[in-house]
Formats: structure tokens, C-alpha cells, sequence
């Protein structure tokens, strides 16, 4: 056979080869594609059949806030809130109770309420001479709260004494612009800004 003749016959071979590979190609892809689909279905199938586990529900707390104005050092108004306070402590369970004292005052009289003496509460009581809280009915208010309603929880809502130290003279001078804007009471040092919460009676204070 020549050259010429092995050439068609090869071309012949390749016409018959090229279909039957196309076709194998295909099955192969479909046989892959199924099997994937199966799989996939089989890991579906197996994660739904697994329990679900159940996702606590946080809901939102409830509870009551009390507010109440006064005027400080009037003996009608001090056994008023303590009334008030004792009817919420007995009659709603309430044990949080937020005075407008400095942040520290109110924790020295937790610290108080623990203690088997009135030592500490003679020693605040001393602090708040020549303030409205220097007053015997004030001091029996908290003697009362002691006594009756045990458990209470003070909190100081008020500023005693605020020092801010800045980082730089900038800071410095933008800190000085804001207090002066809100009026608060204070000073200015060398080194510190220094923020008054209350002064003492017939006690010249100044304003940023």
C-alpha cells in the first residue's frame, strides 16, 4: 500500500475515532455531573435529617425608674422620700436607689451600709458642713434606710471634684472653650482643669 493510501485510510480511522471519543467525553461529564448532584443531595439530605437545636430567645428587660425633684434640707420633704424610697423597697422589691451625691459618696455609703458602726457616716456627715446636707434629718434619713431598708444599693449621680489633665496646650485651650460655653464651676492651675460639683454655703466660688 502507498503513501498516498495509508493517508486516507488514517483519515478514515480518525473520522470513525473522534465521534466515539466526543461521545465518551460526554458520558464521563455526565456521569461526573450526576454523581455530584447525588452527593450534594445525600449531604442535604443528611444535614436535615440532623436536629435542629433550639436558639434561646433574649428578650428585653423590664423594669421601672422612679424620679423625683426636691429641695434639700427640708425635714417635710426628707421623711416624704423616705416614704417614697421604703414603699418601692417593701412594695416593689426596688433595692437601687441614685441620690445626688458625688459618684465617691455614694460608694462610701454602701461601704456603710456594711458596716456594723456609723463611723463612716460621721465621717461624711463632717465632709458636708456648711452644706444642705449637713442636716440631722439627713442624717437620720440615711440611719432609716440602714435600719429598714437594708439591701439598698446607693448611687452617686452628682460631681464631687473633677480634674482633667490635658495632653497638650491645645487640648488645653479647646477643654477651657467648651467648659466656659456649659458654665460650670472650677478653676483653671498650671497643670490641671478643676471642676467643682457643689461649694460649701457662703463659699465664693468661681466659673470657667
Amino acid at each position: 500500500m502507498n503513501d498516498r493510501n495509508l493517508i486516507f485510510v488514517a483519515k478514515a480511522k480518525m473520522m470513525l475515532v473522534y465521534p466515539l471519543l466526543l461521545a465518551l467525553i460526554v458520558i464521563l461529564v455526565v456521569s461526573s455531573l450526576t454523581a455530584c448532584d447525588n452527593s450534594t443531595a445525600g449531604k442535604t439530605a443528611s444535614k436535615s435529617a440532623q436536629p435542629t437545636k433550639d436558639v434561646p430567645v433574649v428578650t428585653q428587660a423590664s423594669g421601672s425608674i422612679y424620679l423625683y425633684g426636691e429641695v434639700h434640707g427640708q425635714a417635710k420633704i426628707i421623711d416624704k422620700k423616705y416614704e417614697l424610697w421604703s414603699e418601692l423597697y417593701h412594695n416593689e422589691g426596688m433595692r437601687h436607689l441614685f441620690v445626688e451625691l458625688p459618684y465617691f459618696t455614694a460608694e462610701y455609703l454602701n461601704l456603710w451600709m456594711q458596716s456594723d458602726n456609723d463611723d463612716i457616716l460621721e465621717e461624711i456627715y463632717d465632709d458636708w458642713e456648711r452644706t444642705r446636707s449637713h442636716n440631722p434629718d439627713v442624717k437620720e434619713f440615711y440611719k432609716k434606710i440602714k435600719s429598714e431598708c437594708p439591701e439598698t444599693i446607693f448611687h452617686g449621680t452628682d460631681i464631687g471634684r473633677l480634674e482633667i489633665h490635658a495632653e497638650d496646650d491645645s487640648i488645653n485651650a479647646d477643654v477651657i472653650q467648651i467648659l466656659k460655653k456649659i458654665h460650670v464651676p472650677g478653676e483653671v492651675t498650671t497643670d490641671s482643669i478643676i471642676i467643682y460639683g457643689y461649694n460649701k454655703t457662703n463659699e465664693f466660688i468661681d466659673y470657667i
